[in-house]
């Protein structure tokens, strides 16, 4: 029996998650979800205060879990998710709530001003995050020990064709067809 995909693109904040997860679920038919939204207002103040513990990790992680199997059983192809999962406990906790997932690490390098230009606009949008935040969630992302595919993005708008590419490249190393 042919299973419907579960993809989890994870990584640091900035590399470009939510962007290959639109462009992914445009090419395959997939249902996207952006792990973002499922934070509360006081959530996210409680991460720009720097409060935000692991219990608070287990709680939103327990919501997400039940929006992302309630997606997959509405879904007629299956869903991809963007989300940090900064550390190795939430990979394995929402593989053990949705699994099996597939887990795809979102790779890329930002200069400075590419990052200040992201925070910005991402502050624009009412995400919390700033330049500090965004290096302590970078320097705080723990190696993945879960299996797991890795995308790298080029995260440039003149190289959107090679992202198209390697999307390509992803749907069929998880067997997807569009």
């Amino acid at each position: 029996k042919h299973t419907k995909p579960k993809i989890i693109l994870f990584g640091p904040p900035a590399v470009g998650k939510t962007h290959i997860g639109k462009l992914l679920a445009k090419e395959s038919g997939l249902t996207f979800y952006d792990g973002d939204n499922e934070m509360t207002p006081h959530e996210r103040g409680l991460v720009s205060r720097g409060q935000w513990d692991d219990k608070n990790r287990q709680t939103l992680l327990t919501r997400m879990a039940q929006t992302i199997n309630q997606l997959d059983s509405n879904s007629p192809k299956g869903v991809v998710i963007s989300v940090a999962l900064t550390r190795q406990w939430m990979r394995e906790f929402l593989n053990d709530q949705c699994g099996p997932l597939n887990f795809v690490l979102v790779r890329s390098s930002l200069l400075n001003n590419e990052l200040e230009n992201l925070v910005s606009t991402r502050h624009h949008e009412g995400h919390p995050i700033t330049v500090e935040s965004f290096r302590k969630f970078t320097s705080q992302f723990e190696s993945p020990a879960i299996p797991h595919l890795t995308l790298d993005n080029p995260q440039d708008e003149n190289q959107e064709h090679i992202l198209k590419d390697r999307i390509h490249q992803l749907m069929k190393q998880l067997s997807i067809t569009d």
